[in-house]
């Protein structure tokens, strides 16, 4: 059967170094729109008005009489800004996860609605908008509307933009500025949109399992692992951040407010994001081919359905290095890539409850022994299941694919104190790539 969805994805475009005048236009339109929004957030608290309409009504008059050469839909995108961030600061209150009385606003980009740029251009005719400079590069032009009238922004589209317009992905509204001071450029975050076509008649079931350091997938008769060594790249930038603290650190009482030198934070800077932008990286490259395999293999993907605090719940029960790998190695943002890219490809995904996955048997539903203890925090190569009702074993990471698949199957208990009996005709054969037998 074909389902039909709809998927969106964000494209950012950063623009050629701009002119001091078109930046301190863009500055000036930035901090008028930040304080629009700053009145129109405690207008809505104070009256207790969620919906942008009526912040926007409520508002308008003093905001016009204020700033009488601002484009009105200036107004009209700082309220749906404001009307998302009450909605969001309502809900964390709820939770207790608001540590302030009233939403801060801190940092701002600059909402655009469909009038306050030639949004119609990009949405039918974008090849118009394209000009080509002495290098023979293309150049986008976005035409701004601001208090001091139109101004253009030449924008430098990259492969992947270019890409992405190819494969049938649309311009949608709703894009957003954001100003770099530091190279005297801005940003554009475009949206976009596409309808993909999902079979459920697929022919082969796939589960993944995701780890420290390598991302273990296939089915019963086929186990593949693919090291990844995320914990071991956060564990050498950990390494390499901390040198830098201790290094740059100021020795005395007197400046503890500032516990850094500037180029201590610098070199933290620098470092912080070169490990995101390698960890990013890698973990796009391999979703990307997982979920390639699978579409030339008409299969579904079972992943892990991860509550939002998977990594904090779990890293509580771990030592103190596990913990903060765990807590940066982006399980969560992984299978995110990985599901929309599946479902780029057309590949059905599925999220199951992975709770007791790695530890119970998948032939006859009994708790897994653990052959080695960890008795320090470095991860051994080969972490062997047994289990002394059956005798089948495995690595731990095998073991919880081939249990994501039963339990998607539906075959498989949910607890280990579960003392219902397997069903007749539930134990498949299992291709074991554990292949020498440690026991006698």
């Amino acid at each position: 059967m074909l389902k039909t969805i709809k998927l969106s994805k964000t494209m950012a475009l950063k623009s050629k170094p701009l002119t001091r005048t078109k930046i301190k236009i863009i500055e000036n339109t930035i901090e008028a729109y930040k304080e629009i929004l700053s009145i129109a957030l405690d207008f809505g608290l104070k009256n207790k008005r969620k919906s942008h309409r009526k912040i926007r009504e409520g508002i308008y008059e003093e905001i016009k009489n204020k700033y009488p050469k601002l484009p009105t839909h200036y107004i009209y995108t700082a309220s749906q800004d404001a009307s998302t961030r009450i909605k969001s600061f309502i809900s964390m209150k709820k939770r207790g996860k608001a540590y302030t009385e009233t939403p801060e606003v801190r940092n701002v980009s600059l909402w655009l609605d469909d009038i306050l740029f030639n949004y119609k251009d990009f949405k039918t005719n974008i090849e118009k908008l394209f000009s080509i400079d002495k290098e023979g590069k293309k150049t986008l032009h976005l035409r701004l509307s601001t208090p001091n009238g139109r101004i253009v922004i030449p924008l430098k589209p990259h492969k992947q933009f270019f890409k992405v317009l190819n494969e049938g992905w649309k311009i949608k509204a709703g894009f957003k500025l954001i100003l770099n001071k530091e190279d005297g450029t801005i940003t554009i975050l475009i949206p976009l949109e596409k309808e993909i076509t999902i079979n459920d008649d697929y022919k082969a079931v796939y589960a993944l399992d995701f780890n420290l350091d390598n991302i273990t997938y296939g089915n019963f008769e086929n186990i593949e692992m693919i090291k990844a060594d995320l914990g071991k790249l956060t564990e050498k930038y950990s390494n390499i951040m901390a040198n830098i603290q201790e290094k740059f650190s100021f020795k005395g009482i007197h400046k503890q407010e500032k516990p850094l030198k500037r180029k201590g934070f610098i070199l933290l800077k620098k470092f912080g994001r070169r490990l995101k932008n390698i960890r990013e990286d890698k973990l796009k490259k391999l979703a990307n081919k997982i979920a390639k395999e699978l579409k030339e293999k008409d299969a579904v993907l079972i992943i892990e359905d991860l509550s939002s605090y998977f990594n904090q719940n779990i890293a509580k029960k771990s030592f103190k290095k596990l913990k903060h790998k765990l807590h940066n190695i982006s399980a969560k943002k992984f299978l995110n890539y990985l599901k929309n890219k599946c479902l780029e490809f057309g590949v059905k995904v599925v999220e199951v409850n992975p709770a007791y996955t790695s530890i119970l048997c998948p032939n006859c539903g009994n708790r897994l022994s653990q052959l080695y203890k960890l008795a320090d925090e470095r991860a051994l190569p080969l972490r062997l299941m047994y289990c002394f009702d059956c005798e089948f074993y495995a690595d731990r990471d095998a073991v919880a694919v081939f249990n994501l698949i039963k339990r998607f199957m539906g075959l498989y208990p949910f607890s280990p104190k579960s003392n219902e009996p397997i069903a007749e005709g539930t134990v498949f054969p299992m291709k074991l790539w554990v292949e020498d037998n440690p026991f006698p």
